[in-house]
């Protein structure tokens, strides 16, 4: 079950490299501890999550779509700007419990573009209070102010 069906929202920010255009399948930002709030305390086991929405701020209003990669292990996707480089050992250890999610419902506001996926239902498990998230590239953006703003709403099985 799940905490009275609450979602709880997080935020961290993401660098990107903003000098050339990246191409399509390039890892676009650093992978980044992000620590969850409102989890119970546990003793040997591990917590549960269930995100239900991703929002990306885009200030250089590019709108392009991305991936954002949910890990539970902090394993870099590979170097920014580049094609994703991760072994298989790593790719199992970080995803097997995480999770993908296409964000490709961009809003404009003419200053910047804010990606929104609702209505998710993707399954987590991890030790700690830290997940891992990084970014692939899935168009060919150009950040000259070197960041986005990832929000995660989620909710935690209690």
């Amino acid at each position: 079950m799940y905490n009275d069906e609450r979602v709880i929202f997080t935020s961290q920010t993401l660098v990107v490299d903003n000098t050339p255009a990246h191409a399509a399948g390039d890892v676009l930002a650093e992978t980044v501890a992000m620590t969850l709030v409102g989890l119970p305390s546990r003793t040997g086991r591990a917590h549960q999550i269930e995100v239900v929405s991703v929002r990306v701020d885009d200030p250089d209003d590019q709108g392009v779509n991305l991936d954002v990669v949910l890990m539970v292990a902090d394993n870099e996707l590979g170097t920014i700007n580049t094609a994703v480089d991760m072994t298989d050992a790593e790719r199992k250890a970080s995803l097997q419990k995480g999770g993908v999610v296409l964000v490709d419902t961009w809003h404009d506001f003419v200053i910047g573009q804010i990606g929104i996926e609702e209505g998710l239902h993707v399954p987590m498990e991890f030790e700690g209070t830290d997940i891992y998230v990084g970014m692939i590239s899935r168009g060919t953006g150009t950040y000259a102010g070197a960041a986005l703003e990832l929000t995660i709403g989620y909710k935690v099985r209690t």
